[in-house]
């Protein structure tokens, strides 16, 4: 196992390819940009896990569970759900 970060596009549905069954440690910012850690399996196959990174009062539709918040030194809020359809293999 290792941990691998993933940077995210805030305010839009990220599409992020990570091995299958990946543990989602966390969110934060990291140089101005919106970043997930994750513990993951490297041999494992590939899986597109769908990540929303959506502003407070933005609607976020099939975003269902909840990553975290990240507040950015600029001010910004950030909220990061996961489509648990992609997290659970549904796809």
């Amino acid at each position: 196992m290792k941990i691998y970060k993933y940077q995210l596009e805030a305010g839009c549905l990220n599409r992020i390819e990570m091995p299958a069954d990946s543990y989602i440690l966390n969110v934060g910012e990291q140089r101005g940009k919106v970043v997930l850690w994750a513990i993951v399996v490297p041999e494992k196959s590939k899986v597109i896990y769908e990540i929303g990174v959506i502003a407070t009062g933005q609607n976020f539709g099939q975003y269902c569970a909840y990553i975290g918040t990240v507040q950015m030194s600029s001010g910004l809020v950030w909220h990061v759900f996961i489509n648990e359809a992609t997290w659970m293999g549904e796809q």
